[in-house]
């Protein structure tokens, strides 16, 4: 139990870190703008659905 409270904890710290380091200091260094809230939002979530639907299939089925 105590993994699933910390990956509820880590898991959306370390995506919005890595989205302010791209958004923020990688791509205006690469003369990039970055895009706004919505379609960072909208591509984590729909990663993080697929990867978590993944992670049941593959769990369901014994294949770790």
């Amino acid at each position: 139990m105590g993994w699933l409270l910390g990956g509820v904890v880590v898991i959306p710290f370390v995506g919005g870190l890595i989205s302010y380091i791209c958004g923020r200091i990688i791509l205006p260094e690469m003369g990039l703008t970055a895009p706004g809230y919505w379609p960072w939002f909208w591509v984590s979530a729909v990663l993080t659905i697929a990867y978590t639907v993944i992670g049941i299939i593959k769990g369901a089925l014994g294949n770790d």
